[in-house]
């Protein structure tokens, strides 16, 4: 068994500014009070691509990847049954300004 770390980077600029702008499965707009009704960036796309594309970087060690993924919103890592992954945030924007939380 091997550890797995992972730093995932939101860039919360990107996602306050894209609050009710349209895409093509409608407005955009961020839950912000209830955590059982989370906002899937996934789902909205428009010319540029999909939000979670212009808004999310994963990375993780080379030895760990497939190396064409890393700094996406699509991380491929290689791992076994039973390797402990560890998940870690931040913000890209400002980052005394804004919390990410997993």
């Amino acid at each position: 068994m091997s550890d797995v770390d992972i730093m995932v980077t939101i860039d919360v600029d990107t996602l306050l500014g894209s609050e009710g702008q349209t895409f093509d499965s409608g407005a955009f707009h961020l839950e912000k009070n209830n955590p059982n009704a989370p906002t899937h960036l996934y789902n909205y796309t428009n010319p540029s691509g999909r939000l979670s594309s212009q808004a999310i970087y994963m990375v993780a060690r080379r030895d760990a990847t497939n190396q064409t993924s890393e700094g996406t919103d699509e991380l491929v890592v290689n791992v076994r049954e039973g390797d402990p992954i560890r998940w870690r945030t931040t913000s890209l924007s400002k980052g005394l300004d804004h919390a990410v939380l997993l």
